[in-house]
């Protein structure tokens, strides 16, 4: 791990992109993309995989090995909202979908995948308990205490906590694997992905793009204050 981080001091970036979620499409250098974004990192690790490595194709040089393991984790996270639909707050308020220059300019601002998005978490928690089932009975182990709301949560660690507990109790699921599998019960129906694999993440973000507009759906920016 340490010589993947010392040869990759980026890797924290590959994680994802900050395309404005009001757009349809990722494009390579539009607004929030870089040339090490989660897109661009896939489609190194495809070509790798594909036999089709080379200084062009494949800049972080990537090994087989690494390709595979950055492929498995990576499609996951291109297929989170807040991975790739991002939400830019205009000086004065709101959402906007901001050029370079407004951002090079501080006339708008990223929400860092919503982590600087701060909501009101005393009335999203008493929301949430309205809303979401009570866990299902589970006498094998100690319940666990509740969480003591705080004044403010990051709307990613929102996304991340909160609404993976409401999609498992919906649906009466306790593990990431139950849950995987009641879901592919029901034979979702999915697309195939077709051409070149290689332009295949360009179609992920795509359609991550369509979720995150739902996401945002609700989600008012205040007014701008100072993180402590």
């Amino acid at each position: 791990m340490v010589a993947y981080t010392t040869a990759n001091p980026k890797h924290s970036e590959y994680h994802y992109t900050d395309v404005p979620f009001q757009l349809a499409h990722y494009e390579d250098h539009g607004v929030g993309t870089t040339d090490h974004d989660i897109v661009q990192t896939l489609k190194q690790c495809i070509a790798v995989l594909q036999g089709k490595g080379n200084a062009t194709t494949n800049p972080h040089n990537f090994t087989p090995r690494q390709a595979l393991l950055m492929l498995t984790h990576l499609t996951g996270d291109i297929a989170q909202p807040l991975h790739v639909g991002e939400g830019y707050v205009g000086k004065n308020g709101g959402f906007v979908v901001p050029t370079q220059k407004q951002l090079d300019d501080k006339e708008a601002f990223a929400t860092q995948g919503g982590n600087n998005l701060q909501l009101d978490d005393i009335k999203l928690t008493a929301k949430s308990s309205e809303l979401i089932p009570a866990a299902a009975p589970d006498d094998s182990k100690p319940a666990a205490p509740a969480r003591t709301p705080q004044a403010t949560r990051a709307f990613h660690s929102y996304w991340d906590t909160t609404v993976v507990n409401y999609a498992f109790r919906r649906i009466g699921a306790r593990t990431p694997e139950q849950f995987a599998q009641m879901v592919s019960a029901g034979n979702p129906v999915v697309a195939p992905n077709s051409g070149d694999p290689v332009t295949w993440p360009y179609a992920w973000a795509d359609q991550t793009l369509v979720v995150a507009k739902l996401a945002y759906a609700d989600v008012v920016p205040g007014p701008m204050a100072q993180q402590i």
